[in-house]
């Protein structure tokens, strides 16, 4: 049943509390901290690749950004509003690619953690599109709830095509990936959760892309993966637009030349679906919950050029409550002030 009124309820509900958890004077220290923490790399993360820096704009943003991912977390997927979700989103597909998937020319879908990410996968299922959802073993409650939402929908709309949840991490994935192909099933990965530091080992799975004027490291596994099945490439990404409301936009890639190898391919492809990426966050950077974890996709190469940069002697010497580390990993340092970044070579202990 359409509830909009209940959904803004938890919708408001979140935000006070996220806005109580922010507060300094929130009553469980650890809480506070832990929120504060995410909260600022949100904001270093809007400043430093955005330009956003305003400090109002900025704070406004952020707290939206924890905002929005906390409603895809907790609220979008739960059996209450799932449906009703479902009931009301809008699906831009100006190619047709559902209609060709449901015609048996299944695609490799690129999804992005924006707006109710989960949508792109729960519209296509009930417009009939069968998906097989790539999941790393790490996250093994996502596949249950991925299945629990599913068999909730099927009670509801029968007609609801069929769901598999394929491991990432085993050694039959790409296997297991091949035979859902060829049974039908569009493949479905969210690339901007499966990138970024360590760095693999396998250099060949690695791709420098630029991205928001920095310079990123990712996996090409949606470019390999559809050049190994034939099957083309789709983006796909939720934005909300009122409450229990949303667009799903799926948009195929552009064709590459015929003339490049199948490394070249990869490379191409994967710049092409991060530039998408680029260009929706620059219009619409609230409802994206990658500005929590942007800093695991820099680069060794842009890493390696922010640690070539001055050390700010005063921000140094100040007190430990007055600093903000944005990765210890990477030796950069943030101003909790200001927001200004200073690059480090290594930690300095206050």
């Amino acid at each position: 049943m359409y509830n909009a009124a209940g959904y803004q309820q938890e919708s408001d509900r979140l935000r006070e509390n996220i806005r109580g958890y922010l507060d300094p004077r929130c009553a469980d220290p650890a809480v506070h901290a832990r929120w504060n923490q995410r909260y600022q790399t949100v904001r270093t993360n809007l400043l430093h690749f955005l330009g956003i820096a305003d400090s109002g704009v900025n704070a406004s943003v952020a707290e939206s950004v924890l905002h929005a991912a906390a409603m895809a977390t907790d609220v979008d997927h739960t059996p209450r509003y799932i449906a009703a979700l479902l009931e009301q989103a809008v699906v831009e597909d100006q190619s047709g690619v559902l209609d060709g998937a449901r015609a048996g020319r299944p695609y490799m879908c690129a999804l992005y953690h924006t707006g109710p990410y989960w949508l792109p996968i729960f519209s296509s299922l009930v417009r009939g599109v069968a998906c097989a959802v790539c999941i790393p073993t790490s996250m093994a409650a996502v596949k249950t709830e991925f299945l629990d939402l599913h068999r909730h929908i099927k009670r509801q709309l029968p007609a609801t095509a069929e769901l598999r949840i394929i491991d990432m991490d085993t050694q039959s994935f790409a296997l297991e990936a091949k035979q859902a192909v060829q049974q039908g099933y569009s493949i479905h990965l969210f690339l901007d959760g499966y990138a970024g530091s360590p760095h693999a080992a396998n250099t060949r799975r690695d791709v420098i892309v630029p991205f928001l004027d920095a310079e990123i490291c990712c996996k090409n596994t949606v470019a390999t993966l559809a050049a190994l099945f034939h099957i083309p490439i789709v983006t796909a990404h939720a934005q909300r637009s009122g409450a229990l409301q949303a667009m799903v936009t799926l948009r195929p890639l552009d064709p590459s030349p015929a003339s490049m190898s199948r490394q070249q391919l990869a490379v191409q492809q994967t710049t092409q679906i991060y530039l998408r990426l680029a260009e929706l966050l620059r219009a619409h950077p609230r409802q994206w919950e990658g500005w929590y974890y942007f800093h695991a996709y820099l680069s060794d190469g842009y890493l390696g050029k922010l640690r070539d940069g001055a050390i700010h002697r005063a921000f140094l010497n100040g007190s430990e409550t007055e600093r903000f580390y944005f990765s210890t990993d990477h030796r950069v340092m943030i101003d909790r002030y200001t927001l200004r970044p200073y690059r480090v070579k290594s930690r300095v202990v206050g």
